[in-house]
């Protein structure tokens, strides 16, 4: 038997080794749960993703404050330019965490 747990309800259940690979209700909200194989661990990609984010996001906090205190008649440039970063980043990172979700990396 394999122990799978739902996602959404978090309801534990137990499985038969044949269904792994498959898909089966929960018996409590009837989602879809994929059964695993016994030696298949799950990833935990969005961590690092994320991990990733927050560190270039900090790198981009002390560029602002280090341009901040060099040119103060730029200021406005500078805040632009590095909420463009910014937004940049935050879209890269959330790009990267479907696609390792659609490739289950």
């Amino acid at each position: 038997m394999i122990v799978i747990q739902c996602p959404k309800c978090g309801r534990r259940m137990a499985a038969k080794e044949s269904l792994a690979g498959h898909k089966v209700k929960c018996i409590q909200c009837r989602t879809l749960v994929t059964v695993r194989f016994i030696n298949e661990q799950p990833t935990h990609y969005t961590t690092a993703v994320w991990l990733f984010y927050i560190i270039l996001n900090f790198i981009v906090f002390l560029i602002w404050i280090f341009t901040k205190s060099i040119d103060p008649q730029q200021q406005e440039a500078n805040n632009t330019f590095v909420g463009a970063i910014f937004i940049f980043l935050f879209a890269t990172a959330w790009a990267a965490n479907k696609l390792l979700r659609k490739f289950n990396v």
